[in-house]
């Protein structure tokens, strides 16, 4: 495959594992923080509910350019963390992967067709580190936040 890469995460190889699906749904219940939430959607669990930005990191293509930002979205009801991009390029698919670091990472999701995309959130309390990968990958095309994946504390 001329001009693509593979971006190996921590030892793992990203690979379409599911397909990320629903939206921020209004009057979702109010969560209570707990390891129940980890590996779950933070929007039909209420956690996305008075939720906030935390961080941002950038997505670039081949050639460095800015396609992109990734989103770390925290949940202080839920003490969970998730990830959501904005995906401009159309015909591509984001493959998004996070686990709170030291932890098993959840499935890759893989989310095409669509320019809004999350991830499921895992469970990192106050300021327990998650780690997280992005690649928005289509026919000739690729863009990542890098080959390696990156921590926020």
């Amino acid at each position: 495959m001329t001009g693509k890469r593979i971006i190996a995460v921590m030892g793992r190889y990203l690979v379409a594992a599911g397909l990320v699906t629903g939206a921020v749904l209004a009057g979702a219940p109010v969560a209570q923080a707990g390891p129940q939430h980890h590996g779950t959607n933070p929007a039909t669990t209420g956690c996305a509910n008075g939720s906030t930005a935390i961080a941002s990191r950038p997505v670039t293509d081949a050639y460095g350019a800015h396609v992109t930002d990734v989103e770390v979205r925290y949940s202080a009801s839920c003490g969970t963390n998730w990830i959501r991009l904005y995906n401009p390029v159309p015909g591509t698919t984001a493959y998004k992967s996070i686990r709170a670091q030291g932890g098993d990472w959840l499935p890759v999701e893989a989310d095409g067709g669509t320019v809004w995309s999350y991830s499921m959130q895992v469970y990192a309390p106050g300021s327990t580190c998650i780690e997280f990968s992005v690649m928005i990958q289509g026919p000739g095309y690729q863009a990542d936040t890098g080959p390696y994946s990156i921590v926020i504390c």
